[in-house]
Order: structure tokens, then C-alpha cells, then sequence
């Protein structure tokens, strides 16, 4: 009867181990994937940073072309008003009217030519 006793109590001890074994493969593998979570977090943060930098430094340039065409359009329309004569109106797309000389003389590849502007905005 001892010796069964025993036998259980092995038993259970072995039990006991190989839940313990159990447990330590569960919990490394826990700390592996928090490991690949908080890197892939740092990860993220890092490039959301760069990219919001970048946003950042793009509307900053959106807002100062905005400036300059806004104050273009001011300075256009003082000289409309100055000389009607030698200027004449383009229709832009949004419904703005600028005043613009009539031709413009450039040069490309030593070849004169002619063009109307085509304004964007």
C-alpha cells in the first residue's frame, strides 16, 4: 500500500513539473509576442512622427502658396486697373479672373515661340 501511495505521489509530483514546464513555455511565449507588440508599437509611433511631420511641412507650403497667389492676385489686379490696354482676362477654372500680358516671347532649345499662359491654381 506504501507503494502506491508512492506511485501517486510521483505521479503528481511529475504532473506538477509538467505543468510548471507547461506554464514557463506559455508564459516565454507571452513575453515574446509583448516584446513584438511594444517594437512594433515603437515602430509606429516612429513613422506616424515622421509622416505627421511631413503633413505638417506640406500644409505649412499650402499655406504659404495660398499667401502668395492671394497677394499675386492683389498685385494683378492693381495693374489691371493701371493699364486695361495692353492686358486681358483669362477665366480660371475657380471662377477668378486675373489680368495677364497678352503674349510672352521664351526661349527652349535656342527655338522662339509663342504662348498664352494657362494659369492653374
Amino acid at each position: 500500500m506504501a507503494a502506491i501511495h508512492r506511485e501517486a505521489i510521483q505521479k503528481q509530483i511529475q504532473q506538477d513539473w509538467a505543468n510548471r514546464e507547461y506554464i514557463e513555455v506559455i508564459t516565454g511565449n507571452i513575453k515574446k509576442i509583448t516584446d513584438f507588440l511594444n517594437s512594433f508599437d515603437m515602430s509606429c509611433r516612429s513613422r506616424i512622427a515622421v509622416l505627421n511631420e511631413k503633413l505638417t511641412t506640406l500644409e505649412r507650403r499650402i499655406e504659404y502658396l495660398e499667401a502668395c497667389v492671394s497677394n499675386e492676385r492683389r498685385n494683378v489686379n492693381i495693374n489691371c486697373s493701371n493699364k486695361p490696354s495692353s492686358t486681358s482676362l483669362l477665366w480660371i477654372s475657380r471662377g477668378v479672373h486675373l489680368c495677364v500680358e497678352k503674349l510672352q516671347h521664351f526661349t527652349t532649345s535656342n527655338v522662339s515661340h509663342k504662348h498664352y499662359f494657362e494659369l492653374t491654381l
